[in-house]
């Protein structure tokens, strides 16, 4: 018997792996020509790693097609990590958070809504956040997927189900992750995943006479380390309350090349959160095996 194996069309310098994984990615012959020449155009200089994060966000049109980003940060070159992961969307699949909301009465607006649900097959994703709400001070932000309510999971929620429930609580405790997209359901009643917009980002107005304060926003980027080359990171760090903080950096180290810069804080490790440990802990973590990956948190204007 005859067995008939399909491989990837094409190899690239990037190994068998990730070849495949593109191929699992795109199945169609067009885009993975358009994700190639993207490739290409960011190896030889033709355009940025910024640019570059934003042609890939293109292609992605489900969460879990998210992952091509964190696939191509090896071909990202290390003092374009940064550039392009403030590019990408903010999401963070690995970390579940704990939010609580509470309202006086039953008629106050918690302020936000969710799209999804088991009859729209797919996940309860917030999909707009009043300003200034409630939920918005709680740190309800769009994109949030929301994986239980009050010690309940939403993977089997309607979404009349989900809103039901909302409707009728003083308190909730939602369980969320940033998956960094929102599921619309269209006129023809399919289901569209798109990346939220910068205005639905900044939270919904009340009012267009209400004034957007200027808050402090904080990003957490990666940055993959394909290796050192026999040097350390180069840079001083103190403990901080979500790991450790860059105070100093070493003139021509690995971290002048990351682009680090003093106030960043190196939150995790290897998908390893380093909150909670003390100093020596969670130097520890960074003498780990190469290539690794750091996660910051960073202020951005």
């Amino acid at each position: 018997m005859a067995v008939t194996v399909t491989v990837p069309d094409r190899s690239t310098r990037y190994g068998w792996d990730f070849d495949k994984a593109i191929f699992e990615l795109f199945p169609s012959y067009p885009s993975r020509e358009y994700f190639r020449k993207v490739l290409r155009q960011y190896e030889i200089g033709f355009i940025s790693a910024a640019m570059f994060a934003r042609r890939l966000v293109e292609l992605v049109n489900e969460p879990a097609n998210m992952k091509l980003f964190d696939l191509c940060r090896p071909a990202v070159r290390l003092e374009d990590q940064l550039e392009y992961s403030l590019a990408l969307p903010a999401y963070n699949t690995t970390k579940t958070d704990r939010l609580i909301l509470e309202r006086r009465y039953l008629g106050e607006d918690f302020g936000f809504r969710a799209s999804g649900g088991r009859d729209q097959d797919c996940a309860i994703v917030v999909s707009s956040v009043d300003r200034d709400g409630i939920a918005w001070q709680a740190g309800v932000r769009p994109g949030l997927h929301i994986t239980r309510i009050n010690g309940l999971s939403t993977a089997r929620a309607s979404h009349r189900m989900f809103a039901d429930f909302v409707r009728i609580s003083l308190h909730l405790e939602l369980h969320v992750k940033n998956i960094g997209m929102i599921p619309r359901l269209m006129k023809n009643r399919a289901t569209r995943w798109q990346f939220p917009s910068a205005q639905e980002l900044a939270g919904r107005l009340l009012s267009s006479h209400q004034i957007v304060s200027a808050d402090v926003k904080f990003r957490e980027p990666v940055i993959f380390v394909k290796t050192l080359q026999g040097t350390v990171l180069g840079a001083h760090v103190r403990i901080s309350t979500r790991g450790l903080m860059v105070t100093a950096l070493k003139p021509g180290s690995a971290a002048v090349t990351m682009k680090l810069k003093p106030g960043d804080e190196i939150i995790e490790v290897n998908g390893k959160r380093l909150d909670g440990l003390d100093f020596q802990e969670a130097v520890a973590h960074l003498r780990c095996e190469e290539p690794f990956t750091l996660r910051i948190r960073r202020i951005v204007i």
